[in-house]
């Protein structure tokens, strides 16, 4: 059996200023279903350097103002978020309230309604990384 597939949508990868350039797309936008997919942000500034080394709560802050300004150079915000997973190196459930504030925190006190999950992990991509925030948006 042969499928009908839609070609007409097209992937745009997108680099946003004030995030550190990596290897891959820090955003990709799925046009035609519009779904934005925000690769897993950690607690970098835009020059590369960590912020908060060895603080779990500073890091997601410095992780969720990159997602912010991922969502926001494709014309997203928090409230397209439809689902979110952020990774924690060593999670501990004391951390559950703190991590739940950050998100409202830096969504203008409006937490963000989405699938999500909180993963304790053994370790991220980088010694001085305790935190990852990864985020699927849709755009109407």
């Amino acid at each position: 059996m042969t499928a009908n597939l839609d070609r007409s949508a097209t992937i745009q990868r997108v680099s946003p200023d004030g995030l550190v350039v990596t290897g891959g797309a820090q955003v990709v936008v799925s046009r035609g279903s519009q779904l934005i997919f925000v690769n897993g942000q950690v607690s970098r500034d835009v020059s590369g350097a960590t912020v908060g080394v060895g603080d779990v709560l500073a890091q997601l802050t410095q992780s969720l103002r990159n997602l912010r300004a991922a969502l926001v150079a494709v014309g997203a915000d928090g409230q397209d978020v439809v689902q979110y997973r952020v990774s924690v190196v060593n999670y501990d459930e004391s951390l559950l309230a703190p991590l739940l504030k950050a998100f409202a925190d830096e969504f203008d006190g409006s937490p963000i309604i989405a699938a999500g999950a909180i993963i304790g992990v053994s370790a991220l991509g980088r010694a001085d990384y305790l935190v990852e925030v990864e985020a699927i948006a849709t755009l109407a």
